[in-house]
């Protein structure tokens, strides 16, 4: 017991001395100098401007005319963001196929029949192919392209040219 209290008192001492010790090492004046600050604080405060109140503000606002810009404003920068209109496609008049068509397109035909039936295409066959579809319309090397290359992707023509197919 005696130890805890001389633990104790040894506590106070130690206490002691150290505020002491601070209280000695302060500069003298250290409060004037900090009143001082202190008005000249006070003394801006009242200079200062005060802001305008917070609250409610009453303005009023047609939100239908709002909604109006708003739309022209959108619709101003999403017609800028797209460019120019493009213009209406023109329905561009298919001529008949003439006789020469016809002729090729048939013979185009029979060229591709033959070739189902011994299920080969050689050389031959894609040079005279190549030369009858010159001759053919647009919709005519359309139909014979439909039947030819669907036979060579599944397997029903060997191919055997040196190059391309067609």
């Amino acid at each position: 017991m005696i130890d805890a209290l001389r633990w104790v008192l040894g506590l106070g001492l130690a206490a002691g001395a150290g505020f002491a010790a601070a209280r000695g090492l302060a500069p003298a004046g250290g409060e004037q100098e900090l009143l001082q600050r202190l008005r000249r604080l006070e003394a801006l405060e009242s200079r200062r401007v005060s802001p305008p109140p917070s609250g409610p503000c009453a303005v009023a606002v047609d939100i239908e005319t709002l909604r109006l810009q708003l739309r022209q404003t959108l619709r101003e920068e999403l017609g800028a963001l797209s460019g120019p209109a493009a213009p209406p496609p023109v329905a561009v008049a298919v001529p008949a196929p003439t006789p020469e068509n016809m002729e090729a397109f048939d013979k185009g035909q029979r060229l591709v029949e033959e070739a189902l039936v011994s299920r080969r295409w050689g050389d031959a066959q894609a040079d005279e192919l190549r030369r009858l579809l010159r001759e053919m319309t647009p919709e005519q090397r359309s139909q014979m392209f439909g039947r030819l290359l669907p036979a060579i992707n599944q397997g029903h023509l060997t191919v055997e040219t040196r190059g391309p197919p067609l």
